[in-house]
């Protein structure tokens, strides 16, 4: 007989009322933020009644809650408070704000925070402009990655095959009226992002707003998300956004450094 080390790794046995409990929380989102029995068996493809041992399992364990009004279930504030400690132990939860706060100020503009998932910006903080008319972004929203300022430079790191990859999985749509809608496009686009080590979007997600992004480094000197500086294109010129230019890089650096990320110098 082999010893442990040389016997073949077996593949390991999924528990399926986990898998499905897991697949359940997936199906709320921003746009679903509450479901009944019905309509999450509908979209799990399951019996209600296994939705339903499903549902009250989750309930009482408190990830899930039921609204008295309507009889339909939602997330609950234990799962959110299960993602702030995962965002807290990478260095991007609570002890960022102050950085994204102080930007928010300087520039009085709204101030966002992402990280890519699943080929689409995922939007983990906001700060927003204290001014009427402004740009938005709710904190869990989505948006397409090769069209937002956070997300090209995060699509700026990715090697080519990954950036492929992901263009096969989320086609370059157009949204606004400058979107980049070709490979060969996003690729040059990238280049430059890459060179001046900050991104510009000149209403590519949408017409009328105009943003800046720069990327936080992790200890390994990884791009692990994005900010951004976001606001309306008749305040937000592409002049001003020159003069934000080194606001944003000294808080991505100062964010990237809150992480653990070091500058490694030349040599002479």
């Amino acid at each position: 007989m082999g010893s442990e080390a040389t016997r073949k790794p077996r593949k390991t046995k999924l528990v399926a009322s986990v898998v499905r409990a897991a697949r359940l929380l997936k199906t709320f989102s921003r746009h679903r933020p509450e479901l009944g029995i019905t309509e999450l068996a509908h979209l799990l493809k399951l019996p209600p009644s296994s939705v339903y041992r499903l549902v009250s399992s989750l309930e009482s364990e408190g990830l899930i809650e039921q609204d008295p009004t309507t009889g339909k279930y939602r997330l609950s504030l234990d799962l959110f408070l299960l993602g702030a400690q995962v965002l807290d132990q990478i260095g991007l939860g609570e002890a960022s704000l102050p950085f994204l706060r102080r930007l928010a100020e300087e520039s009085g503009e709204t101030v966002n925070m992402g990280i890519l998932r699943d080929g689409v910006v995922v939007y983990l903080h906001k700060v927003e402009s204290t001014k009427v008319i402004r740009a938005s972004f709710a904190v869990g929203d989505h948006a397409p990655a090769h069209c937002t300022a956070i997300g090209k430079v995060l699509l700026a790191y990715l090697s080519d095959r990954e950036l492929e990859n992901l263009v096969r999985r989320h086609p370059l749509e157009k949204w606004g009226p400058n979107t980049i809608t070709s490979l060969e496009a996003l690729k040059e686009e990238l280049r430059r992002i890459r060179e001046r080590g900050y991104s510009i979007d000149n209403e590519e997600l949408a017409a009328n707003i105009r943003c800046i992004g720069a990327p936080i480094r992790d200890y390994l000197g990884q791009v692990v998300a994005g900010i951004a500086i976001s606001g309306p294109a008749q305040r937000l010129s592409l002049e001003r956004l020159e003069e934000l230019r080194d606001s944003i890089l000294e808080t991505a650096r100062l964010i990237s450094e809150r992480i653990g990320y070091r500058e490694t110098l030349p040599q002479a």
